[in-house]
């Protein structure tokens, strides 16, 4: 019987070391990146920041000197730092970059690439698609498909930040439809 491992991070896209490792240790292996909306996941980075105490800066000011604060980090690449791991709000949403590094080490039919919108919207269907594309039975009943760690601290967010954020991230979002053939409509 072969056996299945599965692991998760939203580092393991970010960090700019893990495909390597990755490729070293499981050359054949299949990998799922779901995607989030990076309009919305960026502005749900910030909060998740904040309530764990990482972030005292108001939204408009974290966004606007996330790069300064981070230039660091970069510059030596030391993908351990705070700054890099915990503050790096809107680079992570560059997703067309984070996959090409991927796809530099990996066949393009070895990543599933699906967004977390549709995953929501219709849960058993992209279940199914996973199970399917990682070889594992796809006919289980799965009866818990609610998000976790959903954070209370939200607040609303001006809509000049929403539109600010949107344009940031339209260019990087055509390369990353480029780049998969697939359209998430962000």
């Amino acid at each position: 019987m072969l056996k299945k491992t599965f692991e998760a991070s939203p580092l393991y896209i970010f960090n700019p070391l893990v495909p390597q490792r990755i490729h070293d240790l499981v050359p054949d292996t299949k990998l799922v990146l779901i995607l989030r909306n990076p309009v919305e996941r960026t502005i749900s980075h910030y909060f998740h920041t904040r309530r764990k105490g990482y972030e005292d800066l108001p939204i408009e000011k974290a966004l606007k000197c996330e790069q300064d604060r981070i230039s660091e980090a970069l510059k030596k690449e030391d993908y351990k730092d705070r700054s890099f791991r915990q503050i790096s709000y809107k680079n992570r949403g560059i997703y067309h970059v984070q996959i090409e590094r991927y796809l530099e080490l990996f066949r393009r039919d070895q990543l599933l690439i699906l967004s977390s919108e549709n995953f929501y919207a219709n849960p058993s269907n992209t279940v199914q698609r996973v199970c399917e594309f990682v070889g594992v039975r796809s006919d289980i009943p799965i009866h818990d498909i609610k998000p976790r760690n959903v954070g209370s601290n939200r607040k609303n967010v001006d809509t000049d930040i929403y539109e600010d954020l949107q344009e940031f991230f339209e260019p990087y979002n055509r390369e990353l439809y480029k780049l998969i053939g697939e359209n998430f409509g962000w």
